[in-house]
């Protein structure tokens, strides 16, 4: 996780220079940073996904880490928006090879009772991975600004900016080789004890129609919460480069810092309320702190970009996220509580297929349609930000209304209803 949240991020700390190098508008770097990301999910990530109901999912999630960061190192000798936006498709097989299997394999190591806490510690991986994307990104980034551009043979000028790519990404070959000392956990919670068989794709997707009234708003709240998250993350840099003239390498350690010191807590603190309203009785403990921290993030997100000064900026910030951030393993162990081991994979993909279309695929670019389109200035990006914090109540009040739902979702799982 960590690998591929530092693969996926560092492209936000190089906003400027590719926009400058390759002559590229806001929109088009948007897209960069969020559709070329998805386009492999797109067309791939069902088929994987399958895979992983009945084949090994660390096999699955080494050759993915191999090929994300090989693509990664790859996006160093980009020469244009077209061939930028081929290896950013390429980094995209990181979520469609990693999110369905390591939720599954997860789900195997630990009973439902203890799942919450074993998402919370693998989302710390994700969580250092933001961070130490903006932190690491942002030493490797301040170490090459002296190094002079490259002439290369048949690619051309290679540049500073470029070479990051490189450093970033070749490590992940490493880990690839070292996912397969992983090993294969023993498949539990299956329909049938006795089946080894993969279920066809129908009759998945008939059980998530059959109980569409809590997959659906779960699957809707994931979709727009990540459309706000994503879009803000990804401008965030810039966000504080345009407003308050710190440098990217600057953002980067304030930002990455806050993120490694603010998230952990807030998924701790998650896991601990959601296994403690459990063990009193409520079995919608997930979906109601999922719930409560939605909504209480929002006011934070929203006044932050509004700040006068930076520090106040990262002060709302780190408020915002600590409090947003204790939604996470609740929400990714509700889903897997509810759905049966032989559709694990493939209902988690449909659950990241939304996440990462809508959110990654749409939440950055809406961010640049804002400034461009709406506010018709860049300078006015913190206006953008605002928007989006704000639009993060429709999602809240999905996650309020699925509280019953998944109620009874839980209790038909554990065969009391």
């Amino acid at each position: 996780m960590l690998v591929n949240l530092l693969d996926r991020g560092i492209i936000n700390l190089l906003v400027e220079p590719i926009k400058r190098t390759l002559h590229l508008s806001d929109l088009q770097v948007s897209v960069l940073m969020g559709f070329a990301f998805v386009v492999f999910y797109i067309l791939l990530g069902f088929p994987i996904a399958s895979l992983a109901d009945s084949r090994s999912r660390r096999t699955i999630v080494g050759i993915g880490l191999f090929c994300w960061s090989a693509m990664t190192a790859l996006c160093g000798i980009a020469q244009n928006f077209w061939s930028f936006f081929a290896c950013r498709v390429g980094v995209g097989v990181g979520e469609a090879c990693t999110g369905p299997a390591t939720l599954s394999m997860l789900a195997d190591f630990f009973p439902p009772e203890r799942l919450t806490r074993a998402v919370a510690l693998m989302s710390f991986g994700a969580i250092a991975g933001v961070g130490l994307a903006q932190m690491i990104g942002a030493g490797v980034v301040q170490s090459l600004q002296m190094v002079p551009d490259l002439q290369v043979p048949i690619i051309g000028i290679v540049h500073n900016w470029q070479m990051v790519f490189f450093v970033v990404g070749l490590p992940g070959l490493l880990v690839a080789a070292l996912m397969f000392s992983v090993v294969e956990p023993r498949r539990r919670g299956r329909l049938s004890a006795a089946s080894t068989a993969r279920l066809p794709w129908s009759t998945v997707i008939e059980f998530v129609s059959r109980n569409r009234q809590c997959y659906l708003p779960m699957f809707t709240a994931l979709g727009l919460t990540t459309i706000v998250h994503s879009g803000i993350a990804a401008w965030s840099i810039v966000f504080y480069q345009r407003t308050y003239d710190w440098t990217p390498v600057q953002t980067g350690y304030v930002l990455g810092l806050v993120a490694l010191i603010t998230s952990p807590i807030g998924l701790i603190v998650g896991a601990w309320f959601a296994e403690r309203g459990a063990a009193r009785g409520f079995e919608d403990a997930n979906m109601r702190v999922a719930a409560w921290a939605s909504t209480f993030a929002i006011p934070w997100s929203a006044l932050g970009p509004l700040m006068p000064s930076p520090w106040l900026a990262v002060a709302m910030a780190a408020i915002g996220n600590l409090v947003v951030s204790v939604a996470g393993a609740p929400m990714s162990a509700a889903l897997q509580i509810i759905t049966p081991n032989e559709m694990r994979g493939r209902v988690s993909a449909l659950y990241l297929f939304v996440a990462n279309v809508l959110g990654m695929g749409i939440g950055p670019t809406a961010i640049a349609v804002l400034t461009d389109l709406v506010f018709h200035n860049e300078a006015k990006l913190r206006y953008s930000l605002v928007v989006a914090a704000l639009f993060a109540w429709v999602p809240a009040a999905c996650y309020w209304y699925v509280r019953g739902p998944y109620r009874e979702a839980v209790l038909r799982a554990r065969g009391r209803l």
